[in-house]
């Protein structure tokens, strides 16, 4: 399954051209926004587009939906084909964003894809975001105990964390995935919705990690 997700983004980072680098720039964020490279290397390869106005608007929380389909063309997934598509009461098949979604449950990207609902027009958490991203990666087994030591030495908030992120949180943290905006250091804010800006240097890293693990 992971082969998969690494060959597409192989095939990706092989063809990544600046499309149109003028579009690259958005009326909202300039050279000194924290997260402007991340934003602008994935408008230059088409995982993220900006609004009809001319801006980006990086503190707009990103739905679970949109960050599925921003996870998908991150990893150059988008032509592939499930076989056996997972049932959710809440997304019928004419939603434009049902094939992005079934493609991510194939990947395994969803940490809670055997639940009924998917719950598309939610604000995506921090904790599933990152989940998200590290489920892409192939990764080592760690330990609970090892994962709690590593959760508690780096953020002031460890105990709000659930026992379903617990692990993806230490191995995230490992990888250096986590993004900590700035005024919000030591915190990894789990249950926080993430915004455009912390999705767009989260899926840059996630990019950035898949690429090595393919090289080893």
């Amino acid at each position: 399954m992971f082969n998969k997700l690494f060959k597409g983004l192989l095939v990706l980072s092989t063809l990544l051209v600046l499309n149109n680098p003028a579009n690259a720039f958005y009326t909202d964020m300039d050279e000194s926004h924290w997260c402007y490279q991340s934003v602008k290397f994935l408008t230059e390869i088409g995982v993220l587009v900006g609004y009809p106005d001319g801006t980006y608007k990086p503190d707009i929380p990103v739905s679970r939906a949109e960050f599925a389909s921003m996870a998908i063309k991150a990893l150059g997934q988008e032509q592939a084909t499930v076989s056996q598509p997972i049932h959710f009461t809440d997304i019928e098949p004419d939603f434009w964003g049902y094939g992005i979604i079934q493609k991510a449950v194939y990947f395994d990207l969803i940490p809670d894809s055997k639940t009924e609902r998917f719950r598309p027009y939610d604000p995506v958490s921090r904790a599933e975001a990152i989940s998200m991203a590290v489920n892409a990666l192939t990764t080592s087994q760690i330990s609970e105990q090892r994962a709690q030591s590593i959760i508690s030495k780096s953020y002031d908030d460890y105990t709000q964390l659930t026992a379903w992120f617990l692990m993806a949180a230490a191995k995230a943290e490992l990888l250096a995935l986590v993004v900590v905006e700035p005024g919000h250091g030591g915190k990894l804010e789990p249950n926080r919705p993430a915004n455009r800006a912390d999705v767009a240097a989260l899926l840059y890293k996630m990019m950035q990690e898949a690429k090595l693990n393919n090289r080893r």
